[in-house]
């Protein structure tokens, strides 16, 4: 059962705002930086996230909604539910502006008003089906899928790197069998299907290769944060100076792995959710077939290397499908 209250974060990023693409270019990253445009390319959707929300998830007790500075025109900035969080309020003046969300989402704990229990969203992820609080937390505990992994690096991929930086930390402060066997019911559980078995195949390694990252909203106890930062503040501080994203950048999977490694998570099914990188029709339809049949709680729709033409297909599809799921305007909206 669960008592405490669960909060909902989603970042947000206008980048036809015409003050932060002043301030964009002010500042000139270096090549090994990711400033790719598809970062900030708008699908024009944020509203079905907060229909998602109060259809899906009306007993959520706030929305952080954590933004530069510009807030949707539409948006319903007297709802009770809701709190708008500029980066200045919680974020050190010499970190911004930031252009990078690995610091947004790093600095989250600072934020007073936010409950210890909250689920993090991107804005490019939706809930597409009922859920209940025990899908979040149980107990207490952060739901979440626990799962040894590894793969190739690959220099385009930024995101493997933030997996790598994640990795090393919980190999400075855990030991991958004891950390595994001390929870092994939580690493072994059934609810994973054939996941285990990639744990069970890498079980032999001598410290953490990885821990399987999943693009879905992640369930973190804001106490995770204030530990890690206690331990490897130098770090993440480093991190949070980096105004776009670098291959040396810690995120917020360093607090996921923190909570997975130390056991304080309770498991959670894979099909829980899923993330489409849409890249081409194969995907596309595959999405759009996810959420059709609702086949998960939550989605996560995010674009790859598509061309403009496709983009547009794809907003025009997708935003399709979802004012299909979520056609009638929420209390959020004007």
């Amino acid at each position: 059962m669960n008592s405490e209250k669960i909060d909902f974060v989603i970042l947000w990023v206008d980048e036809s705002d015409s003050k932060w693409l002043e301030d964009r270019k002010k500042y000139n990253p270096s090549a090994t930086d990711d400033v790719s445009e598809k970062r900030y390319r708008n699908w024009d959707n944020l509203q079905y996230f907060f229909r998602g929300v109060e259809k899906f998830a009306p007993w959520v007790n706030r929305i952080f909604f954590i933004t530069y500075g510009h807030i949707p025109k539409w948006l319903n900035m007297s709802h009770p539910k809701l709190k708008v969080v500029k980066h200045e309020e919680y974020m050190p003046a010499e970190c911004l502006p930031t252009f990078n969300s690995n610091p947004i989402e790093l600095m989250l704990n600072r934020i007073e008003e936010l409950s210890n229990h909250f689920v993090l969203f991107n804005d490019d992820m939706f809930l597409i089906k009922k859920t209940e609080p025990s899908d979040f937390f149980f107990n207490g505990l952060p739901c979440d899928s626990a799962c040894l992994n590894i793969h190739s690096i690959s220099p385009t991929k930024m995101s493997v790197y933030s997996s790598l930086q994640a990795t090393g930390i919980i190999n400075k402060y855990f030991d991958m069998k004891k950390s595994i066997m001390g929870n092994w019911k939580k690493w072994f559980s059934p609810c994973y299907g054939k996941q285990m078995l990639n744990t069970l195949y890498l079980l032999p390694c001598k410290a953490f290769p990885e821990i399987k990252q999943i693009h879905l909203p992640y369930s973190y106890l804001k106490s995770t944060f204030d530990t890690v930062w206690e331990k490897e503040g130098d770090e993440l501080l480093g991190t949070c100076h980096n105004r776009y994203r670098t291959k040396l950048d810690y995120s917020h999977w360093t607090m996921r792995n923190w909570q997975i490694a130390s056991g304080n998570f309770y498991p959670r099914k894979f099909s829980f959710g899923k993330s489409f990188y849409i890249s081409d029709e194969i995907a596309l339809s595959e999405c759009i077939r996810y959420m059709r049949d609702s086949k998960g709680k939550v989605i996560c729709i995010n674009d790859g290397d598509m061309s403009l033409d496709f983009f547009s297909k794809c907003k025009s599809r997708v935003n399709g499908q979802l004012e299909t799921l979520l056609p009638n305007k929420s209390s959020f909206e004007i």
